[in-house]
């Protein structure tokens, strides 16, 4: 994951996933996301690495949606060069990247899932093979952090700038929430020498 702090003012924590163009469903990106964290984690308590409690408790909830993030003031003359304001592309989509937003009380839960999210791959999955996994922390402001936030701004808008996409209105994604519940059968039925098949 890569990894950059500064003062945010926000009072949440914050992941931002640059180069994902902003025809995306936001909904449908946080019930994907959810679903492959909540995968992870049952995973990893499988292998010991996490408390097994947590198996029946529902993961932390978060935002998530496109935020416009602005050109800012430039400091220097190499803050110049990165400025945004030299993107025809910018000039003419702004800088709109995909932000997810939670309280900071549940980091500590949620941090490895994130963390094992970007190792396996399962973010690109989602995404798409160009994005990235940025993780913004609150606290010190890092000296090289301006530069390296404004790179990957940069990239994000020329990469979206240049996707062609495509939506197909007849096709729904039927992955959703369900509840399962276990049943007991009758005697009569689990002795009938009759099979029964389901229609």
């Amino acid at each position: 994951m890569h990894r950059c702090k500064h003062q945010s003012a926000e009072s949440s924590s914050q992941i931002i996933i640059p180069a994902v163009p902003r025809d995306h469903c936001p909904h449908g990106i946080k019930e994907q996301l959810l679903w492959h964290l909540k995968d992870i984690e049952v995973k990893l308590i499988s292998k010991g690495k996490i408390d097994h409690n947590l198996i029946d408790v529902p993961l932390a909830q978060f935002e998530i949606d496109f935020k416009n993030n602005k050109k800012g003031r430039s400091r220097n003359s190499c803050e110049e060069k990165l400025s945004l304001n030299n993107l025809k592309e910018f000039r003419k989509n702004g800088c709109y990247i995909l932000t997810i937003e939670g309280s900071p009380e549940d980091w500590p839960r949620m941090a490895p899932l994130w963390n094992q999210a970007h190792k396996e791959g399962r973010i690109r999955l989602i995404l798409g093979r160009k994005s990235k996994l940025v993780q913004v922390f609150n606290g010190q402001r890092v000296k090289d952090d301006r530069a390296t936030m404004q790179r990957i701004r940069r990239f994000h808008v020329v990469y979206c700038d240049r996707v062609v996409f495509f939506v197909l209105q007849h096709l729904e994604n039927v992955n959703k929430e369900v509840e399962v519940r276990m049943q007991k059968w009758e005697t009569s039925r689990l002795t009938s020498s009759r099979p029964s098949f389901a229609r």
